[in-house]
């Protein structure tokens, strides 16, 4: 399940925004041809169907041979007894670039701590202790933010590895209905996907 979105304040929602949250844009993919990537665009949902959400893309993210791109309309029946084509948020190169990601912003806050680990022994120093009380506490109150930020950046990783590092796990869905690509669409000429 997709991550709800979060709020600036939140100190991971810089590292996590796209891959796994509800916005848009999320990087997609065909389960079985996971070298060809996309992105849902849109979310909507079907009135009939309120508590499932759609992600709207286009037609050769997720079909990539030349009979499948133009030629049929794909529509999944229970019915047919066709199998599901899976689509998959994120494939295992995705995955992994996501936790080294995760994995940097950590690191980063740890350089800023030591920084302003610096700056509180350089405080120390000053002569007018009102000033250097001033300054200590400021530094004092950046290394508690970047703290925190470490501690919300961990439970993150750990999360990401708890609900996505199984590929089953990251299966968001499968196509519901596609329409043939259609060449020379409209009085311009283009190509509706």
């Amino acid at each position: 399940m997709l991550y709800k979105p979060t709020t600036g304040a939140n100190q991971a929602a810089a590292v996590i925004h796209e891959p796994f949250l509800t916005t848009l844009d999320i990087p997609i993919c065909n389960a079985k041809i996971t070298n060809f990537k996309g992105t849902g665009g849109i979310f909507f949902i079907d009135p009939a169907k309120p508590s499932i959400l759609y992600p709207l893309t286009a037609r050769h993210i997720l079909f990539h041979s030349d009979k499948e791109i133009e030629t049929k309309p794909y529509r999944f029946s229970n019915s047919t007894g066709a199998p599901h084509r899976n689509v998959i948020l994120l494939d295992e190169a995705a995955f992994k670039n996501c936790l080294k990601n995760i994995k940097a912003a950590i690191g980063a806050k740890n350089v800023i701590i030591n920084q302003l680990n610096k700056c509180l022994a350089l405080a120390d120093k000053i002569e007018d202790k009102n000033n250097a009380i001033i300054e200590q506490k400021a530094i004092q109150l950046k290394v508690d933010k970047a703290n925190e930020a470490i501690k919300a950046f961990k439970k993150l990783l750990a999360d990401v590895i708890r609900d996505w590092r199984e590929e089953e796990n990251c299966v968001i869905g499968h196509i519901i209905l596609s329409p043939p690509i259609s060449l020379n669409y409209g009085n311009n000429g283009f190509t509706n996907d």
